[in-house]
């Protein structure tokens, strides 16, 4: 097939842009995170929701969790949200270590530290807190989706004996919820709606102005057609300029020779 050479390089250019709209959209769902909005809540920057714990937290100085890790010999206590108190070591703190017998422990972390994560392997939020005071450690608080949990949630102390500390919580909270109001999408999402809505106005407009200026029927109707028959191989084109590091002579030497 025979295609003028201007708009090979025309559309050699629109290909690649229109891979750039896959792939931007792609690196949009990808890399998404869960902002922090306080130290109760984030909300994912993709859309998709805000995750809010504050409703499993005590407010009345005493933790929400407590489990001894597998040997046994530490216990965690952790508290979302609101601080509280556990004997002398452990002041208005979001997490304490405690020996499994409570006769000493440490502040591993302080509400007010809280900083939220998306943990792209696990697919689920992260909440780290640490201490500034002491020993200066942290803790990690993965909070699991589960909707089927929306009673008592389920607590869990992976952790060893070193910071960061590892704690797992499981509960419907710990989903996106849309309840919030919140609307927004991602940019990537907004590149690819304005791309399909200036294609569908270019076809609408190219067939109507065929139709009534130069009076065309069938094929001939849509706009451009000799170019969009060769279109495939100008994807094909624009795909090897991206994904060979966008060495533009090799590309137009094998436009010359088409």
């Amino acid at each position: 097939m025979k295609i003028e050479f201007g708009n090979q390089r025309q559309g050699l250019w629109a290909s690649v842009f229109i891979i750039c709209l896959i792939v931007n959209g792609q690196i949009s769902t990808e890399a998404k995170n869960c902002k922090k909005i306080d130290d109760c809540s984030c909300e994912f920057d993709d859309g998709s929701g805000r995750v809010d714990i504050r409703g499993l937290g005590k407010q009345d100085g005493t933790p929400a969790f407590s489990a001894n890790e597998p040997n046994n010999y530490w216990n965690y206590q952790y508290n979302p949200c609101y601080p509280f108190s556990q004997g002398a070591y452990c002041q208005n703190v979001a997490v304490c270590q405690k020996s499994s017998g409570g006769d000493y422990g440490y502040p591993i972390g302080r509400q007010d530290s809280a900083e939220w994560s998306f943990d792209p392997k696990t697919q689920q939020v992260q909440v780290q807190y640490s201490e500034s005071t002491g020993l200066k450690e942290s803790t990690i608080v993965t909070w699991k989706c589960d909707p089927g949990v929306t009673g008592d949630a389920t607590y869990k102390a992976n952790t060893g004996n070193t910071s960061p500390y590892t704690l797992t919580v499981t509960h419907a909270s710990a989903c996106p919820s849309h309840n919030t109001g919140n609307t927004g999408i991602s940019g990537g999402t907004v590149l690819i709606i304005v791309f399909v809505v200036l294609l569908l106005v270019y076809v609408i407009a190219g067939i109507i102005f065929n139709k009534v200026r130069r009076q065309a029927s069938g094929a001939e109707l849509i706009p451009n057609a000799n170019f969009w028959k060769g279109f495939p191989f100008l994807v094909k084109d624009g795909a090897v300029f991206v994904f060979t590091g966008c060495k533009t002579d090799r590309i137009y030497k094998n436009l010359d020779s088409k």
